[in-house]
């Protein structure tokens, strides 16, 4: 007995294939400073954005990010 794609059946297909390609990246204000080579900066608050390594290193194409390790990148 043949059995057609029904809508439901179809999406869910649709979101397994293509699920892979997700990334979740949480947004957050952080509280960064910097250190040159005498002291520390003022602290300064800034957007960040916040995933775990193993999504990091697929997005930098590498292997340099722990993938179980929490990473905050800001810009």
């Amino acid at each position: 007995m043949k059995r057609n794609l029904t809508k439901p059946h179809f999406f869910t297909l649709f979101i397994l294939l293509f699920s892979s390609n997700l990334i979740a990246i949480e947004k957050d204000v952080v509280c960064v400073k910097y250190q040159n080579q005498s002291e520390w900066s003022e602290a300064y608050e800034v957007d960040g954005k916040i995933l775990k390594g193993f999504d990091l290193n697929r997005l930098t194409m590498s292997n340099s990010y722990k993938p179980l390790v929490t990473y905050i990148v800001v810009f």
